[in-house]
């Protein structure tokens, strides 16, 4: 399911206007990116949690060479 099936299913599901749906759909992604961002973790009992990982580098090698 990407976003725009998220909002139209939203929409199908409440009956909410398709504006309003894809603004509160907008507005919930916006949050998780902000904390996320400022390095904090979300938790959403019931479905997921999200945190942002750091991974030392590697060198990358080409198969053909």
């Amino acid at each position: 399911m990407n976003k725009s099936n998220l909002i139209k299913s939203l929409h199908e599901k409440t009956g909410l206007d398709e504006t309003i749906a894809a603004k509160a759909v907008n507005t919930l992604i916006s949050q998780i990116q902000d904390t996320l961002a400022r390095g904090d973790k979300v938790k959403i009992r019931g479905f997921g949690s999200f945190k942002v990982k750091q991974y030392k580098a590697y060198t990358g090698s080409h198969p053909r060479t």
